[in-house]
């Protein structure tokens, strides 16, 4: 199976953003996406903050199996291609709107966390290219 078109691509990351890649962006500063499936090898591109502390190998290999184990068209997967790069900006953030007393110290928080992300992202500093076998 070959994955390469753009629409189901998005419609892939957007999937596996919502049921398992948000984790890794609000409490671990990691992000990744898709950018290609083809003759058995996925294809991510990975972004860190400062928050992840694991080594670029370790990171390759977490992440590849995260979108192996977790989406049906990936179970023939044999080999991955990680770009990890690092990046000055967070992934995400989280905050618990249930111990909130009202709404105005909930949007009074929400725009603190805001406040707070860089206005002009800076380049990403290049990182590696990981290439690994699944379940090696």
């Amino acid at each position: 199976m070959t994955i390469t078109n753009k629409d189901n691509l998005k419609a892939i990351n957007t999937r596996h953003m919502h049921a398992i890649d948000k984790m890794y962006r609000m409490f671990a500063g990691l992000s990744s996406h898709l950018l290609a499936y083809e003759e058995g090898t996925l294809t991510l591109q990975v972004h860190h903050s400062k928050r992840w502390t694991k080594d670029p190998l370790t990171t390759a290999k977490q992440l590849a199996e995260s979108w192996f184990f977790h989406n049906p068209e990936f179970k023939d997967a044999h080999t991955y291609s990680v770009y990890v790069h690092s990046s000055t900006y967070e992934t995400g953030f989280f905050f618990t709107p249930a111990k909130r007393k009202d709404n105005d110290s909930l949007f009074t928080e929400l725009s603190k966390a805001i406040a707070k992300m860089p206005r002009e992202r800076e380049p990403d500093r290049i990182g590696e290219l990981i290439i690994g076998r699944m379940g090696a």
